[in-house]
């Protein structure tokens, strides 16, 4: 089996073992994104590419579908904040078999064009980090 090993791979890793910071912002090419994605997968890491959602992600709505597609949040009923953060906590609790959750966003335009929601996004995440005892979530932004 493949492992996608390489020092770029292992210093992204490192960051998320570290558990000190929330967002990672990676360099990776086009090609290697969804080596990493696979990377993390291997080292025990949920591993989403969030804009691999099929439909342009442009604005609250977009964010929140792209994220309820691709997590496959099925206990979130409603695309708003809350019920996000109801089932990303309940996902994280119920994944026996991973570390935590990588939410990966590949598209560098993102971070400017949702930054309001990107800044929501990550102030929710912090607050399910500061309840979960072992698991974490981290966003890693390309840049």
């Amino acid at each position: 089996m493949r492992d996608f090993n390489n020092n770029l791979f292992n210093n992204i890793s490192k960051q998320v073992i570290n558990k000190e910071q929330i967002v990672i912002d990676v360099n990776v090419s086009e090609t290697e994104f969804t080596f990493l994605q696979y990377y993390l997968t291997r080292h025990f890491y949920y591993a989403i590419i969030v804009d691999d959602y099929p439909f342009e992600i442009v604005d609250k709505a977009t964010l929140l579908e792209a994220l309820y597609y691709q997590i496959r949040l099925i206990t979130m009923h409603d695309l708003n904040w809350d019920a996000f953060e109801e089932a990303l906590s309940d996902v994280l609790s119920n994944l026996v078999e991973f570390e935590g959750i990588c939410l990966l966003f590949r598209n560098k335009n993102l971070k400017v064009k949702l930054a309001k929601e990107l800044s929501i996004l990550i102030d929710i995440i912090g607050e399910i980090n500061k309840h979960s005892k072992l698991k974490r979530v981290n966003v890693l932004m390309n840049e």
